[in-house]
């Protein structure tokens, strides 16, 4: 068994080079200068190592963690070949050592400078430790652990330094081997994993200017059926080795360091006694604008209390208070205002005096506007039928449910009555009843013939409308209609699918089936909308529109082809196709492997940004692919809505309609709650925590 650590070996502890303690009072002084920081002695580790030997013998690669490694010497003894090795600790020379010999060694490691009430760990095999003894931990970055207390940064942030340390451990750990004060033996023994007990003698730590009595207590998961064994070890008696159960299912292993940069402050502000907060808003965020130093703490901590938990939890939630600030997550409260008001209360309640800014005030009454007319649901009908009997005959043999194993089975040429009730057939066979689509029953019976009975179809009003709902509005755009002389252009049903579309505040998918008149329906949406407008097509359709310009005698005045570089898009209708979006300077550049790379910049798209009001995108099914340059050029343009014109929007898979709606409707907001590129899933239910939030795409993918 190699021994990797060569630099490491040779530091000495912050213990055993610190002045000896010569009165009562002294002690502080010199707990102050070690940080309780003691080695553990080799003879102690080697022995440590003898009792996991024969579980470690069952295992390939095993996951060992020290929150308090020190110089390593908990490592003395290991099996280097079977670890991966974690360890943090405030002392940068350690690690530093550590780091270089695990490097030399060729082993896997990872080891940070830091201090473990400030790490964040789980998924671990095994945990060694020998923690600093009676040192007092603030932080608040701290687990809330049944060990921690009230603290300067609030509940659960103070805690001493043994105790913390092992309850950390459990937590992370399915095996936990603690050196530990023998004055934890009680506190030990509560604990449903403690499978055995090691008392040391009084001696063992000498060499590092200390006396205590210590005993290394061993922890597996999961209750104990027998009493602990305890034992007595020395330097020169033999340590039996443990057989543990094997080790279950890995998980994944954390291993973060959060903490607070000492070097940089994050408060800045002074003293001032001035209670003013203002709330601001940056996109659909609210900000808050503090004036005092001390106010500024005592409403971001109340706030935003703890950091979030969750098992992947999204780039742009971080606090798991922060769902107060989102407006989407406020948009989503039976009442929005009141919801607003309460976050003024709770700034009021920490000690702050808020102040609601003209410019949120009235930003936030057009998102509440907005935002009812974004949720009703447009016009819609449905085909229903009274119930209908038919005979169905088997064409081959096959079970009666095709995804039921236990459902009867059918032989070929049986036939069977069934019913007709809103496109489902009910089938009856061997006192089972299943329900099956058109699709299930064509793929094993003929439908013969019509037993008694008709269908009656009939169309039945599913969703009014936007029209019906907000009529001001719908009238106000018909008046439009009728004003600029384009109402003739479209027939009824076009016509109230138009009217919708220019309601709708934001963007959204207009599945028009071919031949429904999705070009006329696009030219009379850029003529309703106000500003310059534009249809993205691609090239071989150009031809096409414009003779239906020119067939409807649309003014030259108004719309306009923009194909060359450093054309402006600043008529009415603005005909660009997607290359052309995407067409820029071409420049090369090396890469790290010393390969020329074409890249294009400075793309019309970009310097179109945020100048049109209105895009079109027809055939816009190709911005399902958020990857692309088409739907990057599309993206670049930023235009304040986005309508997405395709027959048939969903070519493949349904999650190819996520980049659809978030290129369209929005991307994790109130009325289009399910996010991509790390945005969250926006839940009403965030207003008062954002842990265990997940992911847009994950929650849809389920």
């Amino acid at each position: 068994m190699s021994q990797w650590r060569k630099q490491s070996s040779a530091i000495k502890s912050l213990g055993s080079s610190a002045d000896k303690a010569h009165s009562l009072g002294d002690l502080h002084r010199r707990r102050e200068q070690s940080q309780g920081q003691f080695f553990t002695p080799q003879w102690v580790s080697k022995g440590i190592w003898e009792i996991l030997s024969e579980t470690l013998s069952a295992h390939d690669v095993v996951s060992v963690l020290d929150s308090s490694v020190g110089s390593g010497s908990m490592f003395y003894g290991s099996p280097s070949h079977r670890l991966v090795y974690h360890g943090i600790d405030p002392d940068q020379r350690c690690i530093d050592a550590l780091s270089q010999d695990a490097l030399q060694a060729g082993i896997e490691y990872e080891f940070k400078c830091g201090a473990m009430e400030d790490l964040e760990v789980s998924g671990f095999d095994l945990a060694i430790i020998n923690p600093p003894y009676s040192l007092h931990l603030q932080s608040p970055s701290m687990r809330p652990y049944p060990c921690t207390t009230m603290g300067a940064y609030g509940p659960n942030t103070s805690a001493l330094s043994h105790i913390y340390a092992l309850e950390q451990a459990l937590e992370a750990a399915r095996i936990v081997v603690a050196l530990l004060p023998v004055s934890m033996l009680d506190m030990c023994l509560e604990e449903p994993e403690l499978r055995r007990i090691l008392h040391l003698p009084s001696d063992t730590f000498n060499d590092e200017q200390a006396c205590v009595k210590t005993a290394v207590f061993y922890f597996q998961q999961g209750a104990r059926t027998e009493e602990p064994l305890i034992l007595k070890a020395s330097e020169d008696s033999s340590w039996q080795a443990f057989v543990a159960d094997p080790l279950s299912k890995r998980q994944k292993r954390v291993f973060k360091l959060h903490g607070i940069d000492h070097q940089h402050d994050v408060i800045t502000l002074p003293l001032t006694g001035d209670k003013r907060v203002g709330l601001h808003h940056h996109g659909r965020r609210i900000v808050l604008k503090y004036h005092c130093a001390l106010v500024q703490a005592k409403v971001a901590n109340a706030l935003f209390r703890d950091l979030a938990i969750a098992k992947r939890l999204p780039k742009s939630i971080t606090y798991s208070g922060e769902g107060q600030l989102l407006i989407d997550v406020l948009l989503l409260q039976d009442d929005p205002h009141q919801a607003l008001e309460a976050l003024c209360h709770r700034i009021r309640l920490s000690g702050g005096e808020p102040v609601v800014s003209d410019t949120l005030r009235g930003y936030f009454n057009r998102c509440v506007r907005r935002h009812q007319i974004a949720i009703t649901p447009f016009y819609r009908m449905a085909q229903t039928g009274t119930s209908a009997q038919v005979t169905l005959v088997a064409r081959r043999r096959g079970f009666l449910d095709p995804n039921n194993i236990n459902s009867p089975s059918v032989e070929k040429g049986t036939m069977l009555s069934a019913s007709l009730d809103n496109a489902l057939y009910q089938v009856s066979y061997k006192e089972s009843e299943v329900s099956l689509r058109l699709d299930q029953v064509m793929e094993l019976f003929d439908i013969e013939e019509s037993g008694e009975g008709s269908v009656d179809q009939s169309w039945q009003l599913i969703h009014p409308g936007l029209a019906h709902h907000f009529p001001d509005l719908a009238h106000q755009h018909r008046q439009s209609l009728s004003r600029l002389g384009i109402d003739s252009w479209l027939a009824p049903f076009q016509l109230e699918s138009v009217v919708e579309g220019a309601i709708s505040p934001y963007g959204y998918i207009a599945a028009w089936e071919q031949g429904s008149g999705k070009t006329r329906a696009s030219l009379v949406l850029c003529l309703l909308h106000s500003g310059c407008n534009m249809l993205a097509v691609e090239s071989a359709l150009v031809p096409e529109l414009i003779r239906e310009i020119e067939r409807l005698g649309i003014s030259g005045d108004l719309w306009k082809r923009v194909e060359r570089h450093g054309d402006r898009p600043d008529a009415k209708i603005n005909i660009v196709t997607y290359s052309d979006l995407r067409a820029g300077t071409a420049t090369e550049r090396l890469n790290k492997r010393g390969q020329s790379v074409r890249r294009v910049v400075n793309t019309n798209a970009q310097r179109w940004r945020r100048s049109i009001n209105l895009l079109i995108c027809d055939e816009g099914g190709l911005l399902a692919n958020p990857h692309s340059q088409q739907t990057k050029a599309v993206k670049s343009l930023c235009a304040r809505k986005l309508i997405v014109m395709d027959g048939t929007p969903q070519r493949g898979y349904p999650r190819d309609l996520l980049p659809l709606s978030v290129v369209s409707a929005g991307n994790a907001c109130a009325h289009q709650r399910y996010g991509t590129h790390s945005k969250p899933n926006i839940l009403p239910l965030m207003i008062e925590t954002c842990n265990h939030v997940s992911s847009g795409r994950r929650c849809l993918l389920r």
